[in-house]
């Protein structure tokens, strides 16, 4: 079952109120299928242990506020979130079709990326992919600093030693064989693409590699930091 940590005081935060750590572990009882875990005083981190894996938006600080507002009546109904066309196009090609054919994306503005919320992204991102993913069999999820990017995106499937790029935590370009090979996540989730003959690629219209879906990012676009 997911178990998520997160500071209280930004969930508090996100509440709109304070509220004792133990009402929020009745609320959680009550009405998240969830448990409260461990409080660590130094840090003032709290620790969510999950029951229900069908509600995978509450595996994240932002879910559990989200719903907590709304049982503590500050909220009614899903939270209002501003959306808008963008011109940021992504190219799902026909090669792509026989190997991961299904792909969504979007891009976030806001405030830079603090350490704290890079974590939280990060865990969320970790979270999702394991358990509502099946190990990334199913759903894997990307993050990306969209300014290093040159628009449209394309998601191509593509031979295994055609290209090369730097995956996160190497130093040096590898082609995709190789990865599958040398790269740890390569040998934790190689076996999703067992016996297809392509594999799939995000590039950019200028071929910068944005990752090697389901299995790493580049150590260039894919390479998220505080600040972005």
């Amino acid at each position: 079952m997911p178990t998520i940590t997160f500071s209280y005081s930004d969930f508090q935060q996100l509440l709109g109120m304070k509220i004792p750590l133990e009402r929020f572990g009745e609320l959680l009882l009550l009405h998240a299928k969830a448990e409260l875990g461990k409080y660590d005083e130094a840090t003032g981190e709290a620790t969510v242990e999950l029951d229900d894996t069908n509600v995978p938006y509450l595996w994240c600080v932002e879910g559990l506020a989200r719903l907590m507002r709304n049982v503590l009546g500050k909220q009614t109904g899903p939270a209002t979130i501003n959306l808008k066309k963008g011109g940021y196009v992504l190219i799902a090609e026909e090669s792509v079709r026989s190997v991961r054919p299904f792909i969504a994306s979007f891009v976030a503005k806001g405030k830079p990326i603090s350490d704290y919320f890079l974590k939280q992204l990060v865990q969320t991102q970790e979270k999702i992919d394991t358990g509502y993913g099946r190990k990334r069999q199913k759903i894997s999820i990307g993050l990306y600093s969209y300014k290093r990017l040159v628009f449209p995106v394309h998601y191509r499937a593509v031979a295994p030693e055609s290209v090369s790029f730097v995956p996160l935590g190497f130093e040096r370009p590898a082609n995709l064989s190789e990865i599958l090979e040398q790269h740890p996540k390569g040998k934790e989730y190689g076996w999703i693409l067992k016996g297809f003959a392509r594999y799939p690629l995000l590039v950019d219209s200028k071929g910068t590699v944005l990752s090697f879906p389901p299995i790493i990012n580049s150590n260039f676009t894919g390479k998220v930091e505080t600040g972005d």
